[in-house]
C-alpha cells in the first residue's frame, strides 16, 4: 500500500552554467515535479523548455546532504543522470525508503550549432519529497496470557523490517469473520471485552508511513467459565455473657440478712 503523493512544483534557480541567465530564458524548465508511487522509486517529470535541449542533467541526494559532482559515480542514495531532451520524465529505482529526497535539473545544449559554445539553462530545484519504503513486515512471537472469564492479554514481538507507528489488534469469535478491535501504541494489548466460555481468534498487523504490513500469526484462545460463587458464610451468634454470682459466705449473709428473724430484730 502507497500514500497518495501530491505534484510537487519547481523553484527555478536563474545561473547558467558559464553565464548567467533568467528566469524564463530558453533553457529554462518551466516545472519539476516529483512523485513516489512505489518503495524506493523516485519518478522526476518535467516541462520542456522553449528551446529543445541536447540533454539534461538530473541530481538526486537525501535532503541536507550535498549533490554528487558530475563526474563522480552514483551511489546507492544518490547520482546524477542525463536523459535525452526529448524526454520529459526519469524514474530512479532503489532508492532507500523513508528518505526525504531533493532533486536539482538543468537543461543542456551541447550538440548541433550548440557545439562549439556548449552551455545549460539554469537549475530548477524542487521541495523535498519522502520516498515510499515497504509496509511492515509481520509481528512475531505472538501469544496470550493471563486468560480469564472477562479478560484476554495478548502480546507480540515488533516486525523485523518497516517503519512502524502503531498496531492493529484483530479479533474473531466462534469461528466467525476476523475484523479489527483495537489499536496499540505497543506491543501488547489487554482485551477486556470478551465474555465468558467463548473462542477466540486473534492476530495483529503493524501499520506506517508507508501502509498496513502483513497479519501476524493467529491464535486461538477459549476463555473459562465464571468462577463459582463462594458459598454462604454462617452467621456467628456470640454467646450471652456469664451472671456474676456471689461467694458462698457472701450468699449466706445476704439470705440472713433478708429472713424475717433477722428483719425483727432490726426492729
Amino acid at each position: 500500500m502507497s500514500w497518495p503523493c501530491w505534484p510537487i512544483l519547481v523553484s527555478v534557480v536563474a545561473l547558467g552554467n558559464g553565464r548567467l541567465l533568467a528566469q524564463g530564458e530558453p533553457g529554462s524548465i518551466p516545472e519539476l515535479t516529483l512523485l513516489s508511487d512505489n518503495p524506493g522509486q523516485l519518478v522526476i517529470s518535467w516541462e520542456q523548455p522553449e528551446t529543445a535541449p541536447s540533454d539534461f542533467r538530473i541530481a538526486w541526494t537525501p535532503d541536507g546532504q550535498a549533490y554528487a559532482g558530475w563526474r563522480d559515480e552514483n551511489q546507492d542514495d544518490r547520482g546524477n543522470a542525463y536523459p535525452s531532451g526529448s524526454v520529459q520524465s526519469y524514474t530512479v529505482n532503489g532508492l532507500p525508503g523513508g528518505t526525504e529526497y531533493k532533486v536539482r535539473m538543468r537543461a543542456r545544449y551541447n550538440t548541433g550549432e550548440h557545439a562549439d559554445n556548449p552551455w545549460s539553462g539554469p537549475w530548477a530545484t524542487s521541495d523535498t519529497i519522502r520516498v515510499n519504503g515497504h509496509p511492515p513486515a509481520a509481528p512475531t512471537g505472538f501469544a496470550s496470557s493471563n486468560v480469564a472469564h472477562n479478560t484476554v492479554t495478548i502480546s507480540w514481538t515488533a516486525p523485523a523490517s518497516g517503519a512502524v507507528t502503531s498496531y492493529h489488534v484483530l479479533r474473531a469469535t466462534d469461528g466467525g469473520t476476523i475484523t479489527r478491535i483495537a489499536s496499540a501504541s505497543g506491543t501488547s494489548h489487554v482485551d477486556d471485552t470478551v465474555s465468558a466460555e467463548t473462542a477466540y481468534t486473534y492476530a495483529v498487523t503493524a501499520t506506517g508511513p508507508d501502509g498496513d504490513g502483513t497479519q501476524s500469526a493467529s491464535i486461538a484462545v477459549t476463555t473459562p467459565g465464571e468462577p463459582a460463587p463462594l458459598p454462604p458464610q454462617p452467621t456467628v451468634t456470640p454467646a450471652p455473657s456469664p451472671t456474676p454470682t456471689l461467694g458462698q459466705s457472701a450468699q449466706e449473709a445476704l439470705t440472713a440478712s433478708l429472713s424475717p428473724a433477722s428483719s425483727r430484730a432490726n426492729w
